[in-house]
């Protein structure tokens, strides 16, 4: 069954307009009146500006798509076809795959790596939006959420996450306590960049968003995302089957809700992040392999 689609390719200056997939709707960000908020001041301007077609899957997506998930329109719209025929809503877009597999949600991903408070100052906000969620014990994997926005789903995902933008977006400009303070506060950003830590607790929404809503969500599925993985030559073939098998037990965990299948995660994690750390020791100090 083909899926009626608007997806949307993101597009700064001329550069990243010439980066573009043709098989992608251009979206014109060149005004970029709000750098700070990074593609969400985008998704969140287009949505409150139209209006959603029923049945039509909506993504808006960065120039750098298919360099972060080895996909391109083609193998996408297939993938959304495939969504068509089996009733789902949301489709994942796998990027960092490996940073969503390994942790147990992606905020604690998040305090592991350089976004130090993340976890609590998420916490913070989603109860004072009025939303009963866990952050540390939520448990998310390749099925129901993908880093850099990269969502492409029918508007019962997009309605849910415009209303929840819609409070982050005025808790952060407009809060005058310490949430929208810390909200606004910088964390690092790769190795030596900074930008606001907002960017990174939205960016962290879709899981949370798939779950509230109880969305039919799916990814290409977690053996083709790790052959994706494998194509791209970043990962060994035996830490990528550990990581593999991180996320199949969450799957598993998510789908019948048996403690075992979550204890066998988190050692499966812990070796996982001990080969993963150990290769990237390698990388970066080839003579000392």
């Amino acid at each position: 069954m083909s899926a009626k689609t608007n997806v949307h390719q993101i597009f700064y200056d001329e550069v990243t307009r010439a980066q573009l997939d043709p098989g992608f709707m251009p979206l014109d960000n060149c005004a970029n009146e709000r750098p700070d908020w990074y593609e969400f001041w985008v998704i969140k301007n287009y949505l409150e500006r139209h209006t959603l077609e029923p049945d039509t899957w909506y993504g808006f997506l960065s120039p750098k798509f298919r360099s972060k998930t080895g996909m391109d329109s083609r193998v996408l719209y297939s993938f959304l076809d495939a969504c068509e025929t089996s009733g789902h809503e949301v489709f994942m877009a796998p990027a960092h795959w490996h940073d969503v597999a390994m942790f147990q949600n992606p905020y604690v991903q998040g305090e592991f790596g350089t976004h130090t408070g993340i976890a609590d100052l998420a916490q913070q906000f989603f109860k004072h939006a009025g939303w009963a969620v866990d952050i540390r014990n939520s448990v998310a994997h390749s099925e129901d959420f993908t880093f850099c926005n990269y969502v492409v789903a029918k508007p019962a995902y997009w309605e849910v996450w415009l209303h929840l933008a819609r409070i982050f977006f005025d808790v952060a400009e407009n809060h005058p306590g310490p949430l929208g303070t810390d909200l606004r506060s910088n964390t690092l950003y790769g190795v030596a960049c900074a930008a606001p830590i907002k960017t990174f607790i939205q960016e962290r929404f879709p899981y949370l968003v798939v779950q509230e809503r109880q969305l039919k969500s799916r990814s290409p599925g977690p053996g083709m995302i790790a052959s994706l993985a494998a194509q791209q030559g970043q990962i060994d073939a035996n830490t990528l089957s550990l990581i593999d098998a991180c996320n199949l037990m969450k799957i598993f965990y998510s789908q019948t809700h048996r403690p075992d299948y979550l204890q066998a995660f988190q050692t499966l994690s812990r070796e996982a992040l001990n080969r993963w750390v150990a290769q990237a020791r390698r990388q970066d100090n080839p003579s000392a392999s």
